[in-house]
């Protein structure tokens, strides 16, 4: 009977787990989405970021942990995307 209890468990577990990433992915997806179109429809907010990135990081090297101390822009850009697709 113990076994049987630990084994549901162990399902339950499972189940909810995969619920929670499969949550996790789809929340992720459309609001990367929804980044994407917005910077479509604004390439001057691309373009200063896209300037950020070159004067933090640069063409030489891959970025770093130490380097989201520097993003302002991005920082800004990636508030106002959150906040306009909550109210979408």
């Amino acid at each position: 009977m113990l076994n049987n209890c630990t084994h549901s468990v162990e399902n339950n577990l499972i189940h909810v787990l995969i619920d929670l990433f499969t949550a996790g992915s789809d929340t992720l997806n459309s609001t990367l989405n929804f980044s994407i179109l917005y910077l479509a429809k604004h390439p001057e907010i691309l373009e200063r970021v896209q300037e950020e990135i070159d004067q933090v990081i640069g063409k030489s090297r891959l970025p770093d942990v130490e380097d989201r101390k520097r993003y302002y822009c991005i920082d800004l850009t990636l508030s106002e995307t959150d906040y306009l697709f909550l109210l979408s």
